[in-house]
């Protein structure tokens, strides 16, 4: 900026003090203009600076890890007659040092310790400008919004954690304005900017070992092409890149703390396809952080899906219903008792519009309590049929059989829950039944795609209808959450520790065991917020559990598959699973140990 640029912002102070309302600023930069215009909100005096005296709060590290870098500025600046100076994160001067002469006439106009710097008091300055931007700020002397700065250059760099990212202090350089006019302004911001760098550094270099682990993986992804929001946790601590800071919800961050947990736990990456509670669908990945035999924490990379098919922008809704797929030329049935927007959910929706159909035979796969019953009842009622539900299970010979089917009729639905419990003999005859009366009705829902419903595909038009576990499906557990409040008519809310913490639980029951917990809060809460404590001992040990190997996690969720299969009968879990029966107590044992639930 020359000299004739700065004389003509002089002239344009002059006439926006006489007349602020109606004195255009179109000659100033956008973040000083607004400066201006809050300096005159504030009433700030225009010919000296107000004056407040408070206590710094630089915390000991940082002043410690500072000092050095503070002392070679200052050394730099002595002999170009400037000044360097620090500031905590609310503005307020804890450190002041440079040339005798400037130091001498900032003595003069305030306390070179405890002095507020914020725009409220001095109106427009780098300090000031730098905390309401949130980023690093020069300010030509002609800028400055009070007479008695007019004569200084500044420039203020903040010093952000390096994990949390949250501001500890602002360090600021200060040279006459005529030495800067006749250089190139950008070299200060550059020696700021790298003393701010060496002190970030050796902050980093204060952290624990796992903490540093996780911000090298952090910044290398952040640091890649095409990464749009990073955000990692360590279970105590979160770090976000700024775009994810501005995108995402609180909501979000608990969602994704339950997937950071499950990839660490397992460690192993995740890939997953979620909506975010603004309904944007976004490709998540999931990395543990490995710091030698241990994981540590995990890195999530959320990438935008805008413009791939099947993968748009839910609307919000007050009924947090999801969208199915919209076509003129069919009916579109929206299945009104289940909640969710998640990518997984989606998918399953669709399979189950697709299982309207007339002359199809819908299976429901899906673990215990993700709602196959829900589904069965609801693909039968689209189709305007009364529904008659039977545990297969139970249905243990030909007599039986028969004394279910006589029951039916055209406008009948006849539902076998549980279909993996089928006995041999029943199900051929079951099979041969269906085969030789077409235009009857029936559903199949089973924990897995078994031999059996492998036969059934095999001679009857059938329709799979997946239905996605719980911990697949995280985002959608907040939208669960006010699902219950709302049917209850509560008035109540979720503290954000309780949310989070049901959002990254492993949910061996899903749905139907996340909702059996809710009526257990809401029936020991006695206030309107729910939190950690309304939990019982077990239920919190639950979620405390203890981390397993990949391994572990393998054999963890084979025991309940067998177990799920046999329909909770240890014995023949054992026998599925081909391990003794005390192997298998003993296994179950030691992961419930460890707060892992079996449900059957």
């Amino acid at each position: 900026m020359d000299a004739e640029q700065l004389n003509a912002i002089r002239a344009l102070r002059e006439r926006f003090l006489s007349d602020p309302d109606r004195t255009s600023l179109d000659l100033l930069r956008p973040e000083i203009a607004r400066s201006w215009r809050r300096s005159i909100a504030c009433r700030v005096n225009p010919d000296v600076p107000g004056i407040e005296v408070l206590q710094p709060q630089v915390d000991a590290v940082l002043a410690d890890v500072a000092s050095e870098s503070l002392t070679d500025l200052k050394a730099m600046l002595v002999d170009l007659g400037g000044a360097v100076c620090l500031t905590d994160s609310h503005g307020v001067l804890a450190w002041y040092a440079g040339d005798r002469s400037m130091v001498k006439r900032a003595e003069l106009m305030f306390p070179l310790t405890g002095t507020s710097m914020s725009e409220e008091y001095f109106g427009t300055n780098s300090d000031g400008v730098a905390l309401e931007e949130g980023r690093s700020v020069q300010i030509w002397g002609a800028e400055h919004f009070v007479g008695a700065l007019q004569n200084s250059f500044c420039t203020s760099v903040p010093i952000r954690d390096p994990q949390r990212r949250s501001l500890r202090a602002i360090l600021s350089i200060m040279l006459p304005e005529d030495l800067v006019v006749s250089s190139d302004p950008r070299s200060v911001l550059l020696t700021a900017q790298g003393a701010v760098s060496e002190i970030r550094a050796r902050l980093i270099e204060r952290m624990e070992s796992r903490e540093q682990a996780i911000l090298a993986d952090f910044v290398r992804e952040s640091r890649k092409r095409g990464s749009q929001l990073v955000v990692a946790f360590d279970g105590k601590n979160t770090i976000a890149s700024e775009d994810a800071i501005w995108s995402l919800d609180k909501a979000d961050y608990s969602v994704l703390a339950g997937y950071a947990h499950e990839s660490q736990l397992q460690r192993t990456n995740l890939t997953r396809q979620i909506h975010l509670a603004d309904g944007r669908a976004m490709q998540l990945s999931v990395s543990p952080v490995e710091l030698g035999s241990q994981s540590v924490g995990a890195v999530l990379k959320l990438k935008s899906m805008e413009g791939i098919e099947g993968s748009g922008r839910f609307p919000g809704s007050a009924t947090f219903k999801p969208l199915l797929p919209s076509d003129s030329s069919v009916p579109s049935p929206r299945f009104d008792h289940v909640v969710g927007k998640s990518g997984a959910i989606s998918e399953a929706l669709k399979a189950a519009f697709t299982a309207c159909e007339p002359g199809t035979v819908p299976v429901v796969i899906g673990e215990m309590g993700t709602g196959k019953t829900l589904f069965s009842v609801e693909i039968a009622a689209r189709r305007s049929l009364r529904c008659l539900t039977e545990d297969a299970g139970q249905i243990r010979n030909i007599t039986a059989l028969e004394e279910v089917l006589v029951r039916q009729d055209s406008e009948t639905c006849v539902v076998f829950d549980r279909s993996q419990n089928f006995n041999e003999e029943v199900y051929a005859a079951l099979l041969n039944y269906i085969e030789e009366n077409p235009d009857l009705n029936y559903i199949f829902s089973s924990t897995s795609m078994t031999s059996n419903l492998t036969k059934l595909a095999e001679r009857v038009r059938t329709v799979e209808v997946k239905l996605p576990p719980l911990r697949s499906r995280r985002e959608d557990i907040p939208l669960l959450l006010q699902h219950v409040l709302d049917t209850k008519n509560l008035d109540h809310y979720f503290a954000p520790q309780l949310s989070e913490l049901l959002a990254r639980g492993d949910w061996p029951g899903n749905v139907k065991q996340l909702l059996a917990i809710l009526e257990g809060v809401i029936a020991r809460a006695e206030g309107k917020r729910f939190d950690i404590g309304n939990l019982t001992p077990t239920e919190q040990k639950m979620f405390a559990k203890s981390r397993i190997s990949r391994l572990e996690e393998v054999e963890l969720e084979q025991i309940r598959a067998a177990l799920a299969e046999a329909h909770g009968n240890r014995v023949r879990a054992a026998e599925i699973l081909e391990i003794g029966r005390s192997t298998l107590y003993r296994k179950i044992d030691r992961y419930s140990a460890k707060g892992f639930e079996f449900s059957f």
